[in-house]
């Protein structure tokens, strides 16, 4: 029979990395998100709501509002610089 270690153990100095979601956009020349992380870009981001700052190169900006990112998924905005108008897909 082998000895069973019972000596405490210190705690893990790497923790798990926090979740995110990616949320990416197609059809814009920029986007600034708001939300719980803050001012920041698409790409790898904590999940919640978003809001979005589009802006087409014709210089024409948009507001998105409730852009949901989920921890695990990825949420595509498809924009249309013509019409300046965006499509949020559901997470995949």
């Amino acid at each position: 029979m082998s000895p069973v270690d019972s000596s405490p153990r210190e705690p893990s100095s790497q923790a798990d990395p926090a979740p995110t979601g990616t949320l990416s956009f197609s059809g814009a020349a920029g986007v600034t998100l708001s939300g719980v992380a803050g001012v920041t870009s698409p790409g790898a981001i904590p999940p919640g709501m978003y809001a979005a700052a589009v802006r087409f190169d014709s210089g024409t900006e948009v507001q998105i509002a409730n852009v949901r990112v989920e921890a695990g998924k990825a949420t595509r905005v498809t924009c249309v610089a013509q019409f300046a108008t965006c499509k949020v897909g559901p997470p995949t």
